[in-house]
């Protein structure tokens, strides 16, 4: 019976209230050799529960940071400009908060994802409008983040020193962060 629930189930592409149907039906034993058979089977359920475990997620952090540097600067030596591409930079930060356990590892990481667009933009001159319009909806985000949870204190440095580095930049690039942090952060401090 279960078997052809499995099946119906997995036909119908269920939602949450026939995955829990399912789940419910399954003993203690079952459920638990159901989540050792995905974690065996799936890299992000077995980061998930890594993540989840864990009290330190640096390790985790460091390793989607690690894939975030490489598409700014894939082989520093050659000292060619790495691709920077919206999409995989996209895929790379959706992947990570898929499985982090804590906020502050995803404003971590999309703090970084800009910071490495500015880097960036240092190192090898001014970029189309495409790529200064994605770190500013990224760093807009982090900023609601930061403000959601209260670290305007912790990050504040930190973001003013990347703005200020962005002070000769195009693309209208320095108001756009300058506004985002004062509109969001600035403003929920002073509330």
């Amino acid at each position: 019976q279960r078997k052809v629930f499995l099946i119906l189930f997995l036909n119908k592409m269920a939602g949450k209230r026939e995955l829990i149907k399912y789940l419910n039906q399954l003993s203690k034993e079952e459920l638990i050799k159901e989540v050792e058979k995905l974690n065996r089977k799936f890299d992000n359920v077995k980061e998930y529960y890594a993540a989840e475990l864990s009290e330190d997620n640096s390790a985790l952090t460091a390793k989607y940071k690690k894939a975030i540097y490489k598409e700014f600067f894939p082989r520093e030596k050659s000292g060619r400009p790495g691709e920077a591409r919206s999409s995989v930079l996209r895929k790379i930060i959706a992947d990570f908060s898929k499985i982090s356990v804590f906020e502050a590892d995803i404003i971590e990481l999309i703090l970084y994802r800009v910071e490495m667009a500015v880097e960036f933009s240092a190192e090898y001159g001014d970029i189309d409008e495409q790529f200064y319009t994605s770190a500013e909806n990224y760093f807009d985000k982090v900023c609601v983040l930061i403000a959601k949870n209260k670290l305007e204190n912790t990050y504040e440095d930190r973001c003013m020193q990347m703005i200020y580095k962005t002070r000769n930049f195009g693309w209208g690039f320095y108001d756009t962060l300058n506004d985002s942090w004062f509109r969001h952060c600035e403003r929920n401090r002073n509330k």
